[in-house]
């Protein structure tokens, strides 16, 4: 329901009773408008993907859209489209009017008429979706993830970047491995880096001391004049 900026999740009983709406959660996004204009379900229901309109506060005027991936219970945010590594072709508009879906695939509509197919892809690929400047229909390509990121498993969701501590040095990657207890592995990283070969940077001056004064008037006063104590 975007005009509260909500949606509702109810669960049905197929079996006993089919009619029946059991009230489950809500969950809005913490914004004032557009949150839930559509919603669909991937992969037989494992999945929630909510699009979430974004409008301006002054006259309401619709700027942009996104689509976000959740759990089936909506606990756990899993992924949003567009992202760093899935972006918007540039015929795409990026407000979105409608999204369906299949068990697997996920079809997006922009206000134009111009519509996106993203497909699942393998562990070790992630669906690249700027692929295209031109055609109204265009479908998502598989690309490898790059080194010092990862995927194990088939979906729509892009790579993920290895954690603190792991590496992945080819690309295609289904799993990050340990790094070396004596090397320097932050996010995403590629390869092992000794932390002998990480060099401590000191500054050539030192900083200066803080003023005994904090409050900029009596810094001032005190940097105007000299007050000594010779009673003059």
């Amino acid at each position: 329901i975007q005009s509260i900026n909500t949606v509702l999740l109810f669960s049905v009983d197929d079996l006993l009773n089919p009619a029946k709406l059991i009230y489950v959660k809500e969950h809005s996004n913490g914004k004032s408008l557009g949150f839930g204009k559509s919603v669909t379900w991937l992969e037989n229901g494992n999945k929630a993907v909510l699009l979430a309109n974004y409008y301006s506060i002054v006259d309401y005027a619709w700027s942009s859209s996104q689509i976000q991936i959740y759990d089936n219970n909506l606990s756990a945010l899993l992924s949003h489209f567009p992202n760093n590594y899935q972006t918007l072709s540039s015929y795409f508009n990026p407000s979105f009017l409608n999204i369906i879906s299949t068990s697997t695939s996920l079809i997006i509509v922009d206000i134009t008429g111009n519509i996106q197919v993203i497909q699942p892809t393998p562990p070790g690929y992630y669906a690249a979706t700027s692929t295209s400047d031109s055609d109204i229909l265009t479908y998502s390509a598989q690309v490898p993830c790059t080194g010092g990121m990862f995927k194990n498993q088939t979906s729509l969701e892009p790579c993920l970047l290895c954690p603190i501590g792991t590496k992945a040095s080819s690309i295609a990657n289904i799993e990050c491995t340990p790094c070396s207890s004596l090397s320097f592995c932050p996010f995403g990283s590629v390869n092992d880096v000794s932390y002998t070969k990480l060099e401590p940077i000191i500054p050539h001056k030192t900083y200066p001391n803080s003023p005994d004064n904090s409050l900029f008037d009596d810094i001032l006063i005190q940097n105007m004049f000299s007050i000594g104590t010779t009673g003059r």
